[in-house]
């Protein structure tokens, strides 16, 4: 092709020739630009979920070469099968539409179900963004519904969803830690080194640090030397748009996994009002913020208070409302106590990792996944 298109171009005069190379590249640059807007549906992308709560630990038996170690056949991003006879199909929440409905015309499907938000209860509050409300209904009436009518079993690490199952066999999950443990270096500062707090909440808790947002904003502006971090983009409150915060724009999940890696921070602020949304919150984020190196702050609600008492505070504070600036005040002036915080948090995040606990509630019988009661 480029010799015939050479050959053509010695036909034309030069404003011909200048005119096509320049709608030719023009085309091509909105091509490019065309590709990076289109957005991957939600089943083409892997979730956080389901390396979090099955293939960090389960990798080597879904990508082993050899078939007699491989237990797992990976169906889609987010879906897998065992392998062998009469195959047990587990999907964490996302599958494309066209295997969802093959399963469904399969009277031979076995179906396993992995939630980790209680769709359930997103009709009963109003403090999540419009939009993930409708996303949430849309995923619940085309891809939850259905699949709830077949679904064997249903796997949560929260017990209020697994609550929910209405009938069905329901295992509670646990998370892993996916990522290095943190060292806790950082926490060698003096009172007046730059003091780091990290707001890791999705846009799904962007009402929740709103409730803290005039509390936060008071303490930036008396405290040059602290400094927000949010991943909330230009969705992070107006108020809280000031010299010393940086809202970053949402990550993916590979992103945000490297930025982990790279960044600590000496205290995580985790508001959470109370709605039966939220209190089905999983333990993910006591790992996140061990990753991060921090000491950590909760909300008064559930289920931050359950595991303030479940752990006996090893987890972090719990801060009631109007208590924020003056709590991020004293460990500001602590250095030594933040670190001891944080200190206590990795080693519950070490006693609770779920991996030891994720590989024995997979148990594999030859080509079969049991699960313990």
């Amino acid at each position: 092709m480029p010799k015939i298109k050479n050959r053509l171009n010695r036909f034309l005069p030069e404003p011909v020739r200048t005119a096509c190379h320049f709608v030719s590249n023009r085309i091509r640059f909105l091509f490019s630009k065309l590709q990076l807007t289109i957005k991957p549906k939600p089943w083409q992308r892997s979730i956080p979920s389901f390396d979090i709560y099955f293939m960090h630990v389960m990798r080597p038996l879904v990508e082993a070469h050899a078939p007699a170690r491989q237990y797992f056949r990976r169906l889609e991003e987010n879906v897998v099968a065992t392998t062998g006879p009469n195959p047990i199909v587990i999907i964490f929440r996302y599958i494309s539409p066209g295997l969802q409905a093959r399963l469904l015309a399969d009277d031979s499907s076995r179906i396993w179900l992995f939630l980790d938000d209680d769709v359930f209860a997103v009709d009963e509050v109003n403090h999540l963004p419009d939009d993930y409300v409708r996303r949430l209904q849309a995923y619940r009436s085309a891809t939850l519904e259905p699949l709830l009518q077949r679904a064997e079993r249903i796997l949560s690490p929260s017990q209020q969803i697994c609550d929910r199952a209405n009938g069905i066999s329901a295992t509670l999950v646990p998370p892993a830690m996916i990522y290095p443990w943190a060292t806790l270096d950082h926490h060698n500062r003096r009172q007046d080194d730059p003091f780091k707090v990290i707001f890791s909440g999705s846009r799904s808790h962007l009402s929740d640090l709103g409730a803290i947002a005039g509390e936060l904003r008071a303490g930036l502006d008396q405290n040059p030397h602290w400094h927000l971090t949010t991943f909330l983009g230009s969705n992070a409150p107006d108020e809280l748009k000031v010299p010393n915060a940086s809202h970053i724009a949402p990550l993916n999940w590979p992103e945000f996994q490297q930025f982990v890696l790279a960044n600590k921070f000496h205290v995580a602020a985790c508001p959470l009002q109370p709605t039966a949304f939220n209190a089905a919150r999983s333990e993910t984020r006591i790992f996140d913020n061990a990753a991060f190196g921090c000491a950590a702050l909760y909300g008064d609600a559930a289920p931050y208070d359950d595991w303030n008492k479940a752990y006996d505070g090893a987890a972090g504070e719990i801060v009631r409302q109007g208590q924020w600036l003056s709590k991020l005040m004293a460990y500001s002036a602590a250095p030594d106590l933040v670190k001891c915080r944080a200190e206590s948090l990795a080693g519950l995040a070490k006693r609770i990792d779920g991996r030891a606990r994720q590989a024995a509630l997979w148990r594999l019988d030859n080509d079969r996944v049991k699960f313990e009661k």
